[in-house]
């Protein structure tokens, strides 16, 4: 059989607790209080290579490949779960990369590869809700959409 802490504290019970060491023992009364545990059902986890990125053979499309896993309270993966995603682009960046010095003061040897030359295009924008909070991203190509790119993934 159980009892529940509702049914502890309808009783109106007591709840000591002892402990000690070998020359003293502690008494501790203990409030026992009826609530809701939340029960975590498990976690989403997203990874990626920020070093690498994939484009077409125009240099039109970029592609990143990134890895889902669902996986329950345990931390052990849950198999064939559907998982959405999307990509909420906030600006675009359009520009070149070079080799620049960057030692201080500068010894005329290129040590880094930086953006050199770079324009941004941050709109038109439309505000979207992202968990709670509105930001401003770049207005997608399709209309009535919140999202200009969206994966599915089913593993």
């Amino acid at each position: 059989s159980s009892y529940s802490a509702a049914q502890f504290v309808t009783d109106d019970l007591v709840l000591e607790a002892n402990f000690g060491q070998s020359t003293k023992i502690y008494t501790y009364k203990l409030d026992v209080v009826n609530s809701d545990v939340p029960v975590a059902v498990g976690a989403i986890a997203v990874a990626y290579n920020p070093t690498t990125m994939e484009d077409s053979s125009d240099g039109v499309y970029y592609y990143k490949n990134i890895s889902v896993q669902v996986t329950d309270v345990d931390g052990k993966p849950i198999p064939n779960q559907d998982v959405v995603m999307g990509v909420n682009a906030l600006a675009y960046y359009k520009g070149r990369y070079g080799f620049v010095d960057t030692s201080n003061p500068t010894d005329g040897k290129p040590d880094e590869y930086l953006p050199v030359n770079r324009t941004a295009c941050t709109s038109p924008v439309q505000a979207v809700n992202v968990n709670g909070d509105v930001i401003n991203q770049l207005k997608p190509l399709k209309e009535n959409s919140t999202v200009q790119v969206v994966s599915y993934i089913n593993s």
